[in-house]
């Protein structure tokens, strides 16, 4: 058990790094590809081991956790490389997980909530960006499944254009709300708060501005 906490500590820093590196680094580069590589690398050991500590914790609130910032990288992730294709069957069935997700962690805010548990704050939070975002991922989906339905063989550059800006806001947006639950989970880890969900939510309050202010540098690309 004590490896695993270390193996998910360790990488989980280091994804950290990982991810100032590619926010840093001019978007599109060799550097932010290479960090961004390093990233989802390392986000991978911290959501298998994350989940695997808290199976045997037995927390289903920590497990939620883990899955929730593991979707966020694998979506991240696949807006790059599967460019304007069209979605998989694989990509529908995580995020049909992914809702199934956010749909528990609303139940279990509520039952939080019966019990005074503070962390029903956290959970409401993580479940409302859940379906907002994951509602947004399945309206993108299907939009690429029409487009290649109707064929067009020829689009105007403008076009071209803002579906490869809402790709690479989609990109960014999951990517950083990967970035928002690991370093949830390492504040949590390293400071106590009063009352207990204001260490749970700094690292959304920082976040999300970041995340509003990519999306419209992109747009004024």
């Amino acid at each position: 058990m004590s490896f695993l906490l270390a193996t998910h500590v360790v990488f989980g820093l280091g994804s950290l790094v990982a991810a100032g590196g590619a926010l840093l680094a001019t978007k599109g580069g060799r550097r932010h590809r290479l960090c961004g590589r390093l990233y989802v690398a390392g986000m991978a050991v911290v959501g298998l081991s994350g989940l695997t500590l808290a199976i045997a914790i037995e927390s289903m609130f920590l497990g939620c956790i883990a899955l929730f910032s593991g979707y966020f990288v694998y979506s991240g992730a696949r807006f790059v490389y599967r460019g304007e294709g069209r979605a998989s069957m694989l990509d529908w069935l995580v995020l049909a997980v992914f809702l199934a997700l956010a749909a528990s962690m609303a139940v279990l805010a509520a039952v939080f909530y019966r019990v005074q548990d503070g962390r029903w704050v956290v959970l409401s939070v993580f479940a409302a960006l859940a379906f907002l975002l994951g509602g947004g991922d399945a309206r993108h989906y299907r939009d690429l499944r029409r487009k290649e339905e109707q064929k067009k063989e020829k689009e105007s550059a403008a076009v071209r254009g803002r579906a490869r800006k809402v790709r690479i806001k989609k990109h960014l947006a999951h990517m950083l709300g990967a970035t928002i639950a690991t370093t949830t989970a390492f504040t949590v880890t390293n400071i106590s708060s009063e009352p207990i969900w204001l260490a749970w939510l700094a690292p959304t309050a920082l976040f999300l501005p970041l995340i509003f202010y990519w999306a419209r540098k992109v747009d004024m690309k």
